[in-house]
């Protein structure tokens, strides 16, 4: 039996390991920007810090300055879409009539957006970054 076989698989566990970090940290996104703005408030302190480890968990986990940017960037558009789309569920099943629906998306469109830049965009990249040369350096 010979070892060549090990390496793509090897190689391919290490693939599903940065998609599923990356597919974690945006879900993790979309939880903290739902449950921070459902309850009627801009991420907090508490946020933050949530934000903050949670891109340094997936930097380490990602292991790689390029693929931790590239990560960051998909699971930051994952997030807030998945939390978009939680915003304007009601609309889109026809609970808000059809003239008040356009109301809807582009109040939440607004206020999603201001909920995620520029400090929670800024920390979640950063730490991404940190936990990438942890990653790098240490694991």
């Amino acid at each position: 039996m010979s070892n060549t076989g090990l390496y793509p698989r090897v190689k391919s566990l290490i693939a599903r390991t940065e998609v599923l970090a990356v597919l974690l940290w945006g879900v993790a996104i979309a939880s903290l920007l739902a449950r921070s703005l459902f309850q009627g408030s801009f991420p907090g302190l508490l946020d933050f810090g949530l934000f903050a480890a949670f891109g340094l968990t997936a930097g380490a986990v990602i292991g790689d300055l390029e693929k931790t940017i590239f990560g960051f960037a998909a699971a930051m558009a994952l997030g807030t879409f998945l939390a978009f789309l939680l915003a304007v569920l009601p609309a889109l099943t026809g609970v808000v009539p059809p003239p008040g629906d356009q109301t809807v998306y582009t109040l939440w469109f607004s206020i999603i957006f201001r909920a995620v830049f520029p400090l929670p965009l800024i920390i979640s990249l950063m730490t991404g970054l940190i936990g990438a040369g942890i990653g790098e350096t240490y694991l």
